[in-house]
């Protein structure tokens, strides 16, 4: 199993674009067979910081996901709101 944490910085003036974007994004890629869990955060402290803790079966559900429908149109909107690098961390477990 993969555990992928991604981090996005919005405008915080923008959130209210990019709720419903995540939204569809969460909902469709909780459908994807590959997909294990997704599940997006919001940072009390830091409003524009959006953190997804993600788990997979393996790499190529995850690169089945990126080249997927939703992902390569929902991104692109997401990012034109971004004030910050999007950081991406990926994760094995070990025991």
């Amino acid at each position: 199993m993969l555990k992928l944490i991604a981090e996005d910085y919005i405008d915080p003036a923008k959130i209210e674009f990019v709720l419903p974007l995540y939204e569809e994004l969460v909902e469709k890629t909780r459908q994807e067979p590959g997909c294990i869990s997704y599940e997006l955060c919001q940072d009390l402290k830091n409003p524009g910081h959006f953190v997804f803790i993600e788990a997979w079966k393996d790499y190529d559900a995850l690169d089945a996901h990126v080249a997927s429908e939703h992902f390569q149109r929902l991104v692109p909107q997401i990012d034109a709101y971004t004030v910050g690098e999007a950081r991406f961390t990926h994760l094995e477990k070990r025991f």
